[in-house]
């Protein structure tokens, strides 16, 4: 930001700020007169001032004409005062359970919300910098379309992205990557003749008595299906007389049971042209440019796309995640407490107007979240744009002609192996 932006970003953020003053206004005088004022309107069905807490909290609100509506509801909701120490500097703790939001661009919900609000959190050694520290546990967001992907949604997209791009992996235990075709590269496993045996063995040569099963057939059943490791319809009858004569044919050529392999089914889904790319990490740390450390214990992302319909979908799944911020270089050096106290006090203003522009910098994130993304678009992808902007960067930086690096790669390739 320079020196003449500076003003003008000042003014958005008195602008912004007179909004969100108003916007609290509206929506506490819509609780007192128990009815919409502005497209607001909250309920709050009981509250506990000894316990400070509220119960069934409902809230709806409109903005921007009415073009963005959004609801949250809450059965409950509590706070604790504490009395800040050194060695616990929390002097208010926030707790929500079972939180919905639904909004017209993404749907969001979580079990358990403990939000930790420090004094002076970098004095005592706390955190980084956050004043807030945020513990959520199952988090799901769905997102509506990706060309209409929320504000906040975004910018830790973005931030992600940036880290696998640009910011260093300090650990990665194990990464799986799959590509798959639908119609073309399903996995088809061939069955024996023996498995088959296993299904519609008959109890007996003579097979006397149909439709009963041993304690010893049960088992070999079973333990056919759970190899076979795909969900298959069989007949009831474990004395098929189509399979018994299949078998004895297979004896009568002199060919062995076990060799003799069935033909693979036809090919899967033929009439959907779909493309699913999967990624799982195990033990994945990242460290972005700004100082953040992203950490997961497994992730796993799916990218679905269906080229007929033109539509895909993205999900990813991060279990025992933490987002945390790190201590910048100066922040290592030890400095009087008094000299920590007055940097802290001067710098809030400027932490308040970055919390305001980026809510997420000023909060350290844990815990499991799921994000879904119902309709994306290839060129929203953030990793992608990401990507060819830094390999666009890259190749002006070295002087790479893609034109003679493909060539070359085809002669060595194709031409001269």
């Amino acid at each position: 930001m320079t020196d003449k932006d500076a003003p003008l970003r000042f003014g958005q953020f008195l602008l912004f700020t007179g909004e969100v003053i108003l916007t609290v206004i509206l929506v506490v005088a819509s609780w007192v007169v128990n009815r919409p004022l502005g497209g607001h309107h909250l309920k709050i069905r009981r509250i506990s001032i000894r316990r400070l807490s509220l119960h069934d909290v409902h809230y709806t609100g409109a903005l921007y004409d009415e073009k963005y509506t959004y609801t949250f509801t809450a059965p409950c909701i509590s706070a604790r005062l504490n009395i800040p120490t050194p060695s616990y500097p929390c002097w208010l703790a926030l707790t929500a359970h079972e939180v919905f939001y639904k909004s017209t661009t993404c749907d969001a919900s979580t079990t358990r919300l403990d939000a930790t609000c420090w004094l002076f959190p970098y004095l005592f050694k706390r955190t980084a910098g956050p004043w807030v520290s945020a513990d959520v546990d199952g988090l799901r967001i769905r997102v509506h379309s990706s060309n209409t992907t929320p504000f906040w949604i975004g910018r830790l997209r973005q931030n992600l992205a940036g880290a696998l791009v640009n910011g260093d992996i300090y650990r990665l235990d194990d990464v799986k990557a799959t590509v798959r075709f639908a119609g073309l590269s399903e996995p088809v496993r061939p069955r024996t003749r023996a498995k088959s045996r296993a299904r519609e063995r008959p109890l007996s040569a003579a097979c006397p008595e149909k439709g009963q099963l041993d304690g010893h057939a049960h088992s070999e059943l079973d333990h056919a299906e759970s190899s076979d490791g795909e969900e298959e319809q069989y007949d009831s009858d474990p004395c098929h007389g189509d399979s018994s004569d299949e078998y004895e044919d297979c004896e009568a050529d002199g060919s062995s049971p076990v060799d003799h392999v069935d033909p693979p089914p036809p090919f899967l889904n033929r009439e959907t042209d779909e493309l699913r790319t999967t990624v799982t990490a195990c033990q994945l740390h990242l460290h972005n440019p700004d100082g953040r450390i992203y950490s997961f214990r497994t992730i796993d992302a799916q990218l679905r796309r269906d080229w007929d319909t033109d539509r895909g979908s993205f999900v990813l799944i991060a279990e025992d995640s933490r987002w945390i911020r790190v201590h910048q270089p100066y922040q290592r050096e030890w400095t009087p407490w008094w000299t920590q106290i007055f940097t802290s006090i001067v710098q809030f203003p400027f932490d308040l107007l970055r919390t305001v522009d980026y809510p997420m910098s000023t909060v350290d994130l844990y815990r499991r979240f799921d994000v879904l993304t119902v309709f994306l678009q290839i060129r929203d992808a953030e990793l992608v744009k990401q990507g060819f902007t830094s390999l666009r960067e890259k190749t002006a930086l070295f002087g790479i002609n893609w034109g003679d690096a493909i060539l070359d790669a085809f002669v060595k390739t194709v031409v001269a192996p």
